[in-house]
Parts: C-alpha cells; structure tokens; sequence
C-alpha cells in the first residue's frame, strides 16, 4: 500500500468523524450564553428550573427556544440572542374554559397557521 493510499483511506474514516463533531458543535451553547438565558428566565420566574435549550428561529428572529419548569409546570420560551425574554407559552387545560370560550378560541385559531387548540 503507497502512502497515498494510505492517506486517502485515512480520510475516509477522519472525515465522517470531524463532520459529526461539527454537528454537535453547531447545536452546543456556550456556558456563557447558557448563564445569560438562565438569569433572563430566572428575572421572570424566579423558581425556574431549565430542561434544554435549543437554537432556533422565530419569526425571522434568531432565538433560544426554552423548555423550563415553574412549580412543576411545563413553560416554552423563546429568548434572543442577547438574552430578551420575548414571550412565554403554558399548556392549559381546556376545562378550564367555559364551553362557549372553547369554541371562540377554536375559531379565532383557525385562521393563524401553524397553531390550534389540542383537544
């Protein structure tokens, strides 16, 4: 086997590994973003414990999208880059609406794309 060979046969394995690596890096925040998030969302909700963060896009905007628990209830967030809370979502129980409410919120969430009540 000639060192060339050897070489291209060499990358044949390295490669796949350095693109992997890449990928987890991409998807990696940094200690010091993930504080700043952490102290935007503990600014709001005080007992917040955070699950995962994850980078996204919202609305154009480039975000983190934030899974964290108040109390044991489940809270959604998106925060910008540079650490703005910008909104918050919590499931609800739809028994805790009025059936007339129900049917009103189902209508008005016809016409917004990508959202809906869940029954």
């Amino acid at each position: 086997m000639t060192k060339t060979s050897r070489f291209w046969k060499s990358l044949l394995y390295i490669c796949p590994l350095l693109f992997s690596f890449a990928l987890l890096a991409k998807d990696k925040i940094p200690p010091t973003i993930r504080e700043q998030i952490t102290q935007s969302i503990r600014a709001r909700f005080p007992d917040a414990h955070i699950n995962r963060i994850k980078r996204a896009q919202e609305k154009g905007i480039d975000v983190y999208r934030v899974s964290f628990a108040v109390r044991g209830k489940k809270v959604d967030g998106d925060v910008t880059l540079d650490g703005v809370l910008l909104e918050t979502e919590e499931p609800v129980e739809s028994i805790t609406f009025s059936e007339p409410a129900i049917q009103a919120l189902k209508k008005a969430s016809a016409r917004l794309d990508n959202q809906g009540i869940r029954d």
